[in-house]
């Protein structure tokens, strides 16, 4: 089943004067690409009142971007807080759209990029031809003979970044860097491949910065990779576990039981940089001793850039 990460999250907003307020604008670094240009955009939100108002979000998903119909994965940092806009300030959101990650434009010609931001709206048009590449998540079923897998990557021009096993149904996890393709016509070609588990169109949104022209200070990133102990520890039958990424990265969580077996996977997918909080239940499984492992693999590599375990125990 194709994986679809709705993007355009309802936002829970707080507005100070009881009415919306200030203008958002969003703007590209040209408006006619050639072939592979990274795209550049810039959504601002300006208060020109002179009335402060807030809204209550993540620091990264404030605003959120949409490209023609294309749906990208978001991932927001864990700093859900009010954000006031105070008279004259403004928030500038910068994104870089890369066609060889993101395998857009998915179509020829004329291109409609969206910004949504609590009740702000703004579009901009631009022409650009359609890309032919991109980033696949495939999951391969397990049994399925190596030279008959290599086969299949060869004739789709696919780079492995990344491949991993997974200890409970032996589904090999790839993911796959895709030239001369698109990669909207290869996941719906090869949806019901009989060697596939499963085969989605990756497509995470990058935030390369936030711009803040407030009185308000700046956000401090994590500045290194972390997995924390889970807490409380021991739990009966809730508890949550933390991480914070000092970059953006693919990163998995995992949870095994005390023979090593894998039993759960807690997270999965693209993450921005910032702190992340996850809650695990744990009450349809057998008190005992249980470890939960993070791992970190960078954007444009397939090398391992911070693994970790820790343990939990679960009373009941």
């Amino acid at each position: 089943m194709k994986l679809m990460l709705k993007l355009f999250a309802i936002i829970m907003l707080t507005i100070s004067t009881g009415l919306a307020q200030g203008l958002m604008k969003i703007e590209t670094d040209k408006t006619n690409y050639s072939y592979g240009d990274s795209i550049e955009v810039r959504v601002t939100i300006l208060n020109n009142t002179d009335t402060s108002f807030s809204m209550w979000g993540s620091s990264t998903c404030l605003v959120m971007m949409g490209f023609n119909s294309v749906q990208f994965q978001i991932a927001c940092t864990a700093d859900n807080t009010e954000f006031v806009f105070p008279p004259g300030s403004s928030r500038t959101w910068i994104w870089e759209l890369n066609p060889s990650v993101l395998g857009i434009p998915d179509k020829d010609g004329a291109q409609i990029i969206r910004a949504y931001g609590g009740w702000f709206k703004d579009s901009i048009a631009i022409t650009a031809p359609k890309y032919y590449g991109g980033t696949l998540e495939v999951g391969i079923k397990a049994g399925i003979p190596a030279q008959e897998i290599q086969n299949l990557r060869d004739s789709l021009n696919a780079t492995v970044l990344y491949s991993d096993t997974s200890t409970f149904n032996g589904i090999i996890l790839e993911r796959w860097q895709i030239k001369n393709y698109s990669v909207d016509s290869l996941d719906t070609a090869y949806a019901h491949d009989y060697r596939l588990a499963y085969i989605e169109v990756s497509r995470p949104l990058i935030c390369k910065n936030v711009v803040y022209t407030s009185i308000e200070p700046t956000i401090n990133l994590p500045r290194e990779y972390h997995l924390y102990q889970n807490y409380p520890n021991p739990f009966n039958p809730a508890t949550v576990v933390k991480y914070k990424l000092s970059n953006a990265a693919y990163i998995i969580l995992k949870l095994y039981n005390e023979l090593g077996k894998e039993i759960k996977i807690l997270d999965k997918g693209f993450r921005q940089a910032g702190s992340y909080y996850i809650k695990f239940n744990g009450y349809q499984y057998a008190s005992g001793v249980y470890f939960y492992q993070l791992l970190v693999n960078g954007i444009n590599d397939n090398k391992v850039d911070y693994l970790e375990t820790k343990k939990m125990i679960l009373l009941k």
